[in-house]
């Protein structure tokens, strides 16, 4: 059998041109809308900031469809084709950002295996259970990377957007900081300017003197010492004379009452 191969000719050679895809931020690609993505996707570099919970990090496919859909979860059986073999792959769910926004991210065995550096059937192997996230699955935080992205079907749909992973363009390693989302923040300054009104803090020497001791008028007692000059008839009108009526104390007085002192001597009197 001899093979004929085809003449060298002058003519330059032309690559194959294969298209290039747009590289798009993660809020572009968000803003984006999904029915005009190009076929072969778009470029994004991001960093994995944390493990989505919500979804299992693996998924049971059919083993005799090519496409490899999810089997019926009731049922067990494929959605296409009816069969009952079926096996466990990566379905690895995580957010990612470039600083711009965050995007929930997926992929499947192929992409995830060269995140994780391990298949899913070691990990299944080696996993106690599970249902539980394990370590070499949440080890991938911080690492970044540059993917070829497109849209779910669910983002089709009108509800929030998802983004499957096609391939990796480029691994960058780990990022010693998450990117953080720089927000703007809204400053509303009152049209009037504030008045600070000062309070006049008082002295206590201040409080002292507005203190008072009036207090109501209460009945006299009245003391009168009689000295050893006083003659006979003045001690007898005084022992006659009866003792005043002192007034029912009532709720008011509560003051101490005053007394008035009658001095020995003659026109003296002392209130206290």
């Amino acid at each position: 059998m001899v093979l004929q191969l085809p003449l060298l000719t002058n003519d330059d050679i032309v690559p194959f041109d294969v298209p290039k895809c747009q590289h798009k931020t993660t809020k572009e690609l968000l803003e984006f809308d999904p029915y005009t993505i190009p076929k072969e996707g778009c470029e994004c570099t991001v960093t994995i900031v944390r493990i989505s919970e919500k979804n299992k990090w693996w998924y049971p496919p059919c083993t005799k469809c090519p496409k490899k859909p999810a089997m019926n979860r009731k049922t067990m059986q494929c959605r296409e084709c009816g069969s009952i073999d079926y096996c466990f792959r990566y379905r690895l769910s995580f957010i990612a950002s470039d600083g711009t926004a965050e995007a929930n991210m997926f992929c499947f065995e192929n992409v995830a295996t060269k995140i994780v550096g391990k298949s899913s059937a070691s990990l299944l192997a080696s996993a106690a259970d599970p249902e539980i996230t394990p370590p070499d699955i949440a080890a991938i935080v911080s690492l970044k990377f540059t993917f070829v992205v497109t849209y779910d079907n669910e983002s089709y749909g009108g509800h929030s957007k998802i983004f499957l992973i096609r391939s990796i363009l480029a691994t960058y390693g780990r990022d010693s900081l998450l990117p953080q989302i720089q927000g703007n923040v809204d400053i509303t300054y009152p049209n009037t300017p504030m008045q600070l009104t000062a309070k006049e803090h008082k002295s206590p020497s201040t409080a002292m003197s507005n203190l008072t001791t009036n207090s109501p008028p209460h009945a006299k007692c009245v003391l009168t010492y009689l000295s050893s000059q006083t003659s006979a008839l003045e001690k007898d009108d005084f022992s006659k004379q009866k003792a005043p009526q002192m007034p029912e104390k009532t709720l008011e007085d509560s003051n101490p009452t005053k007394a008035t002192f009658e001095s020995p001597q003659k026109g003296l009197l002392y209130q206290l």
